[in-house]
């Protein structure tokens, strides 16, 4: 959800100052905070060079200001990808004992993957805070804040909780939102689920903490309660697109689809320029065998992305699977090509999408070679997975099964994926008791995939930890 600020009178008045004196052509006096909540504005919107164009603005009016070279130095570190020219800006501001200077330099550091030196001089610039406390608005505990919450959104978790534990001010609701945040990036959902329920217990009509915690929810696997926390949100809000977006996750994942359909139809209506909404409607319309509908609101989505977008690897992977059950072998490999050729692709992982490509449409031999060169060059487990999982979908249960036993049975860490795979493959082989066996493991380790993969053959709505039972009673 936008910052609700920019729904305000007041900065509704302040934009229209700004944007009337700039169509006339004639200087504009405000505030520099001011100023920079109009470029913030603008970048929210996408109009970038708008943004841009009042942070120069600003600068004018208040050279060497903080602000305004901070917004132009993280604009050219986080969308120019340029860290050399952010520390010029950042090195124009004239106040360097400013705690919004130190927070530019650590993050210049952070990007630059320096994150140990970042806490480093963040520790470095404690005595100078704690010197200035009593004439700065900040205090020391803010400083702690502030540090944790630059971590945190850099996924730097356990930097983060070294800097959050310093603050002594933990009763506060953003200490406490923090404190979850923190908790889910370290995997403790438990801890971040306790958090989110005693900020709603103190007020249950706060949208925004319904919405973190059905993120929380999700994140966890418990697909149910997330659904129901996000119906919360929208009973709060029905225009809540963040809500929405949340439900229609949750029904999807749980494989309800025509649900889902509904609330991503609703998500794109309240977010018609947002590619997401239009990449998951495309993806649920796919698995509702919508095909052609599905291709038309992904190709949407290719249009909304900015060629930069990390979603755009997701849409051409999405059109190359449509392409493919549409028979359009050459535009599906097309669409992988278009993958391969992006910065950080996994060739391998790409190779066994085009074998997969190449099975659907009985191209066997061709398949078998993209499967061969992902295989051969490599031994990641994630390779060997998808490529034992795509011999499964198309039929070729004995090849999956033998791939899987060797994957799965090997020493891989924190490994949970595949035994769903594993015990339909025994299944389709009439191997009864291993089918049990690797039943058992399945719905263990990853209850999730179990009901996806095995809840076809158990009565609808029946839970995972129910199916070995189910399986007893019909012997």
């Amino acid at each position: 959800m936008r910052d609700s600020y920019y729904d305000t009178p007041d900065f509704r008045r302040i934009l229209k100052k700004y944007e009337d004196a700039q169509s006339k052509g004639e200087p504009v006096f405000i505030d520099s905070d001011d100023l920079i909540r109009i470029c913030e504005y603008y970048q929210t919107n996408g109009e970038e060079s708008k943004a841009v164009e009042g942070a120069r603005y600003a600068l004018k009016l208040f050279p060497g200001a903080v602000e305004p070279l901070a917004f132009l130095s993280r604009y050219v570190l986080l969308v120019k990808k340029d860290p050399e020219k952010a520390r010029k800006y950042a090195e124009q501001i004239l106040d360097k004992n400013d705690v919004d200077y130190f927070y530019l330099i650590a993050e210049i550091m952070i990007v630059e993957q320096r994150q140990e030196e970042a806490d480093c001089y963040l520790e470095e610039q404690i005595p100078i805070v704690e010197s200035e406390e009593e004439e700065e608005e900040i205090s020391i505990q803010d400083y702690y804040f502030d540090v944790a919450n630059l971590f945190s959104d850099y996924n730097l978790c356990e930097l983060a909780q070294k800097w959050l534990d310093k603050d002594k001010e933990t009763d506060t609701t953003d200490y406490k939102e923090l404190d979850a945040r923190i908790a889910i990036g370290l995997g403790n959902f438990k801890k971040a689920n306790k958090i989110y329920q005693q900020i709603l217990d103190d007020n249950p009509y706060a949208e925004n903490f319904w919405n973190k915690l059905a993120s929380s929810q999700f994140l966890q696997g418990d697909f149910s309660n997330s659904i129901q926390s996000s119906e919360y949100a929208i009973a709060i809000n029905t225009k809540d697109d963040e809500a929405i977006l949340n439900k229609a996750n949750g029904l999807f994942s749980l494989e309800n689809y025509t649900e889902a359909e509904k609330y991503f139809r609703k998500y794109v209506q309240l977010m018609p320029d947002n590619e997401t909404g239009e990449l998951f409607l495309g993806m649920t319309l796919f698995r509702l065998n919508k095909l052609k509908s599905a291709f038309s609101h992904i190709k949407k989505a290719e249009i909304l992305t900015g060629t930069d977008n990390p979603n755009l690897k997701e849409i051409y992977k999405q059109l190359a699977f449509i392409e493919s059950k549409l028979g359009h072998i050459d535009k599906a490999i097309h669409y992988i090509d278009k993958v391969m050729v992006m910065p950080d692709s996994n060739q391998d992982e790409l190779k066994v999408l085009k074998g997969h490509i190449y099975l659907e449409n009985q191209k066997y031999k061709e398949g078998q070679r993209c499967y061969e060169e992902a295989i051969d060059h490599t031994n990641s487990p994630q390779v060997l997975y998808h490529s034992a999982v795509s011999f499964y979908e198309n039929g070729l249960f004995l090849t999956a099964y033998e791939m899987l036993q060797t994957i799965l049975f090997a020493p891989h860490k924190d490994w949970n994926k595949g035994f769903s795979y594993l015990a339909a493959c025994a299944r389709e082989l009439h191997k009864e008791d291993e089918y049990i066996k690797y039943l058992r493991i399945a719905v263990k380790k990853n209850p999730q995939e179990a009901r996806r993969i095995l809840g076809k053959y158990f009565p609808n709505g029946m839970k995972p930890s129910q199916y070995e039972d189910f399986l007893e009673t019909l012997r």
